[in-house]
């Protein structure tokens, strides 16, 4: 018998949870458990205004290394916040206005708030599910109000609310506000990663059990049939146990071993459930089960947990044995034929199977439920339109070059050169993509973007180019002066998506306020390059980092000089090359860039730093060590595979992306020596050595960063181009596409790092052709996405020496990643390439690693006639041993011919549509100028349009285990257009073909789309 709690009000005026014997269910008696900020005071009287005495942290499992009245730095992600009042707050003004709680975008934490007379708590939101890390590489905080490795902020005093009528002169001195004296503003931060102490911020309590549904003794549940049509039974039951505070989501938690429904009266056999935590609070839990598959009729069954159920902040595996919770009795079955009926009417995606593979290679996943249209359609995921009509650049003379320019930003048609004969006057096309029907690019004339969006072009026709299109990133440029450090030297440019190359030598002025040579001061770092963001499509500085600037120092005795001196006042080095400061890092792409590394391998540091501390003065760092570029963020997520590093719907690249730009190669602060780092260390004998010898002079002394000697930017990334056709796509012997990275500039010492760190090299960029019929490369044509390189210093002491340069000498700069290059034709076929060579530098595909997917196996285009849908299993239960044994249940569909097509006349209208299964019908298209509908081409019920088939198929399984809801691999049927396949299984699925090109027709953006409104399979048992 259960003992369920109520809530009683003590004399104290806080609710608690006390044990009340004999009772059925759980009875809430409100004393003075109010609402609004979720109060626990009694009948107290409220003050106008009081003292904020108190600021808490709790911490109940002593976790935080800080303590309680100070913020801690890695709190666990339910880190609740204390604050003691001198008086007593009115429940119903608390609420994340007053009381900001707020994230790094300033927007308020979920959670609540509980008030218990003078003191208020804010408790996060609890998380509803297990933490970790996602497959794309995204932590997880299981639905927690807070969220790892993130920053929040407390402000409160008399200006943000008004009941604070002050605040105690020890917590303002504390937590001092800048925009409010009389307030506080306080900062703490959470774990950076998930730990076991992830939610050990509440008390470590086991949760007890306090509710359930059905109660204990129920009879006549629903055996949970999926219809019903006869109506024989009961609604449908999903049981529910309710406990008195939060319990931990981990899966090892929350599981069909920890929970379970068993039949009592088949030896205590588990049954399939699938478990949902719907409710997570400090004094409450909520576990929903659901029983997967259709209850045993007239048995009796017990929902059941482990009695070591984990609290929250409790961690392990549960093995202390069931606890019952209820037992129930499963209505009893009429006797003759139960009918039931699986219906799918695509008003969700539950029952969508989610695994792509399953739809086979070539195949795309028919849209489900798109846009919340409750329908499932054949899928077509090509979107030119062919608006801008052909695409015809006129051929120039022998000799010459006709250059045309797209701008991805916004670009004005027809073009003046008459290449776009059949555009619309005045049209305006924004963001790059650039829709035309045939494309005929000649030989000598050269398409290039510009602005910063990937360039898409579509052709509803064919293709053929036996010019150049270029995407390519420029190089970073080279430091060509000497000690002229007043500017920085500019990475490479890139355009169509491609990333920007890193500046070397940023100009910094300090004060920042101040524009004068004289207060000019070293850069910490050269500027990191940009690229696109995969996760949001935004331009960032994710691209090889810069080099960080130093100086050099001559070893004494093993050691290097503590007074960072070279001995003389003598600006240039000489000498001791091999202390060249680093270069930057190189830009990736499909590749991951390269860090500049010596011949053994070795990441290339310079030596020593300068750090600003702050204060227009300089810390010089003693560890003699100089950080050099890094690679670009890697633009793939690592999920263990390498089988989806691709572009495509199926991929996990999402979005067009060009190759980052390489780092800015380190400057060498030079400047040290004749200027006023000289007065800001130790030793005034050096002071004022600089003779009046320039214009940067002022008493003896010149600017901190004059003198200095600048590393070398990096190179732009190569750009994204998408060439998307529904016909042919035609390289001929005379056709580039060159997308390949910027090499990176030399720092000071002409061109080769002599001085100055090397620019690295930006990647190589992205380049897809797709087509639905075909894509040849002739004999002689090139798609180049090579990576970028970054510069090779001077391999020894001279001065304007770049003989013998190669990688590995210090100094140079890291090596962009190469790019990616998808040629993409239906399933089945592959795209035809003669190469007349197979190396990276006289072969078609360059580099031909780069080539990804060149059987097409992985990623065969997608705007393919043919898309698939499969639905989740449908668990049919203990059906299965209803008498007479090994017959149930038996299943039916009507509507389909002998080959599984839906059944059609000649003009394409569903034979017998009130007897069908499948109700079909067509969408009809839409005319984009008027928005009414094509003449012809109105919606229509009950029909499938003549050049489109519908198939629809079934499979059958059993379980892997008896009572199971894990289907075994090894029991699956064939696929069958005959329902009857799966009879006496305990599973059952469709799968639904469209083929809208089954008359041989061209697929075109005309080409009509059927599609399946809802789909029922009949059982009966």
């Amino acid at each position: 018998m259960l003992i369920p709690y109520a809530h009683l009000a003590p004399a104290d005026g806080r609710c608690q949870f006390v044990r009340v014997a004999g009772t059925a269910l759980l009875t809430a008696l409100l004393f003075g458990c109010g609402s609004g900020g979720k109060s626990t005071t009694g009948a107290s009287s409220y003050e106008s205004s009081a003292t904020l005495l108190a600021v808490r942290f709790p911490d109940p499992n002593d976790v935080n290394s800080e303590p309680e009245t100070s913020p801690p730095q890695t709190a666990s992600l339910v880190q609740s916040v204390e604050f003691t009042f001198s008086g007593n707050p009115d429940p119903n003004r608390i609420n994340a206005t007053v009381i900001p709680i707020l994230d790094a975008s300033n927007l308020p934490v979920s959670g609540t708030f509980e008030v218990a007379g003078s003191v208020v708590t804010f408790t996060p939101s609890l998380p509803v599910r297990p933490v970790g890390t996602t497959v794309n590489g995204q932590l997880d905080n299981g639905g927690a109000g807070l969220l790892f490795n993130q920053g929040y902020t407390i402000r409160l005093g008399p200006a943000s609310f008004s009941f604070v009528r002050s605040v105690a002169p020890t917590l303002r001195a504390s937590f001092p506000d800048a925009l409010d004296s009389g307030g506080i503003f306080i900062r703490f931060r959470t774990l950076p990663t998930p730990t076991a102490d992830a939610f050990r911020g509440v008390a470590a309590t086991t949760p007890q059990l306090v509710d359930v549904d059905p109660v204990d003794g129920s009879s006549g549940i629903s055996p949970n049939l999926f219809s019903d049509p006869d109506q024989l039974f009961p609604a449908p039951q999903r049981f529910q146990l309710s406990f008195d505070g939060p319990l931990n989501p981990a899966t090892t938690n929350l599981n069909d071993t920890v929970f379970q429904l068993v039949d009592l009266d088949d030896n205590g056999l588990p049954l399939g459930i699938d478990l949902r935590l719907l409710e997570n609070e400090t004094d409450r839990a909520l576990v929903e089960i659901t029983p997967s598959g259709i209850l045993p009729f007239g048995h009796m069954l017990a929902l059941q947990y482990d009695a070591e159920l984990q609290g929250l902040a409790q961690s392990g595996t549960p093995a202390g044995g069931p606890v019952v919770a209820t037992t129930f009795t499963v209505a009893t079955a009429p006797s003759g034929t139960i009918a039931d009926a699986f219906v799918e009417d695509f008003d969700d995606n539950s029952r969508e199977e989610g695994d792509i593979d399953q739809i086979g290679a070539g195949n795309l996943p028919a849209d489900w439920n798109v846009n919340h249209s409750s329908i499932l359609q054949a899928a077509l995921e090509f979107d030119g339109d062919g608006a801008l009509g052909r695409f015809l650049p006129a051929q120039p003379a022998s000799g010459q070059t006709n250059v045309v320019i797209l701008d991805t930003t916004s670009q004005t048609f027809p073009l003046l050169d008459g290449s776009t004969p059949d555009a619309k006057p005045n049209t305006v096309v924004i963001g790059g993509v650039f829709n035309f029907t045939d494309i005929d690019i000649p030989d000598g004339v050269s398409l290039q973007p510009a602005g910063s969006n990937p360039l898409v072009i579509t052709a509803t026709g064919s293709v053929r180019i036996a010019g150049d299109i270029v995407v390519r990133g420029d190089n970073g440029s080279s430091e060509f002066a000497y000690d002229s450090a007043i500017t920085s030297i500019p990475g490479g440019a890139s355009v169509a998506g491609g990333g920007r190359g890193g500046d070397a030598h940023p100009v910094a002025f300090f004060p920042a306020d101040t524009i004068n040579y004289l207060t000019l001061v070293t850069p910490q770092w050269a500027e990191t390059g940009f690229g696109i963001d995969p996760v949001d499509g935004v331009m960032k500085r994710i691209g090889g980092t810069g080099a960080q600037s130093g100086i050099l120092d001559v070893p004494v005795s093993g050691k290097y000089a503590t007074d960072h001196e070279w001995g003389t006042c003598d600006e240039f080095r000489s000498g001791n090359s091999n202390c060249k400061i680093a270069g930057g890092g190189g830009g990736s792409h499909f590749r991951e860039g390269l860090t500049p590394k010596d011949t053994s391998g070795n990441v290339m540091n310079g030596i020593a730093n300068v750090l600003p501390d702050g204060t227009g003065k300089w810390i010089i760092r003693t560890d003699t060590t100089c950080l050099a570029g890094t690679p670009g963020a890697h633009p793939f997520a690592d999920d263990g595979t390498t089988t989806n590093d691709y572009f495509g719907k199926l991929g996990q690249l999402k979005r067009l992306i060009g190759g980052q730009g390489g780092g800015g190669g380190g400057t060498l602060a030079d400047a040290y020596y004749c200027g006023k780092w000289c007065e800001l260390d130790s030793d005034t004998t050096n002071d004022n050595c600089c003779g009046p010898f320039d214009g940067f002079v002022n008493n003896n002394t010149r600017a901190a960063s004059v003198g200095d000697s600048r590393g070398g930017g990096g190179g732009g990334g190569g750009g994204a181009f998408l060439l998307q056709a529904l016909g042919a796509i035609t390289l001929e012997a005379t056709a580039l596409i060159d997308a390949v990275g910027g090499n990176g500039g030399g720092g000071e010492g002409i061109a080769c790092s002599y001085c100055g760190g090397g620019g690295g090299g930006g990647a190589g960029g992205m380049v897809i052709l797709q087509s639905s019929t075909s894509v040849t490369v002739k004999q002689n044509a090139v798609i180049d996405v090579r990576r970028g390189f970054g510069d090779d210093a001077s391999p020894d002491n001279d001065y304007l020496d770049c003989g013998n340069s190669g990688s590995g000498t210090a100094g140079d700069g890291g090596d962009g990643g190469n790019g990616l290059i998808q040629l993409q034709v239906p399933s089945g076929n592959i795209a035809t390439v003669t190469f007349p060579g197979t190396t990276d530098t006289n072969g078609s595909i360059r580099p031909p690693s780069s080539w990804i997917d060149p059987t097409n196996t992985l990623a065969p285009v997608e705007f393919t006639p043919i898309s698939v849908a499969i639905s989740t299993w449908a668990d049919f239960g203990r059906v299965i041993k209803r008498a007479p044994s090994n017959t149930n249940p038996v299943f039916s569909f009507s509507g389909l011919n002998g080959s599984g097509f839906v059944a059609t006349d000649s003009a394409g209208n569903v034979l017998s549509p009130s007897t069908t299964d499948i109700v079909c019908g067509y969408l009809g298209q839409i005319d984009p100028g008027s928005k009414t509908y094509l003449k012809g081409e109105e919606p229509r019920a009950d029909f499938i349009p003549l050049n489109a088939t519908i198939k629809v198929e079934f499979q059958g399984a059993d379980s892997i285990v008896d009572g199971s809801k894990e289907v075994d691999p090894a029991s699956l049927t064939a696929w069958s257009s005959n329902v009857a396949i799966a009879n006496g299984r305990q599973f059952l699925r469709w799968r639904i073909t469209f083929d809208t090109t089954a008359d041989n027709s061209q697929l075109s953006i005309h080409t009509r789309l059927p599609a399946v409104e809802s789909i029922q399979v009949r059982a009966e048992f």
